[in-house]
């Protein structure tokens, strides 16, 4: 059985796929806001039923992919009235792409069912490595 991770070691995990500038934040909120992702995410793991360490590394996240989202939303808001269509496309594409990386963490954290995949589509599983 693999050990649970710890908080210090779930946010080793997120920095490597997250940064400060991508969810607007200074290094010093970004470290606190990781920080307490991972504290919430690994205490979550002790409720019934216990989560699997992929669970909790989902779960968290979903947490920070989400407050990318609300960043990019707000940018988008912020240029609308700056920028041409060209940019507004660029934010819509990147904002559909993290809506279905935020869809497939849920899945991955066990909180929301699979959707089976559509005609056309491709499934991927999603598998955590540490």
């Amino acid at each position: 059985m693999t050990q649970p991770l710890t908080p210090e070691q779930l946010t080793t995990v997120l920095e490597m796929d997250f940064r400060a500038a991508d969810l607007g934040d200074t290094d010093v909120q970004f470290a606190a806001r990781l920080a307490y992702v991972a504290a919430a995410a690994v205490a979550r793991a002790d409720l019934t039923p216990p989560a699997t360490n992929a669970q909790i590394e989902a779960g968290a996240r979903y947490l920070l992919i989400g407050a990318e989202i609300r960043q990019l939303t707000r940018l988008a808001e912020r240029q609308k009235s700056e920028s041409g269509a060209e940019i507004q496309r660029d934010l819509a594409t990147r904002l559909a792409s993290l809506r279905l990386d935020l869809q497939t963490a849920l899945v991955a954290s066990g909180q929301a069912p699979a959707r089976a995949g559509r005609q056309g589509s491709v499934s991927v599983d999603v598998v955590s490595v540490f």
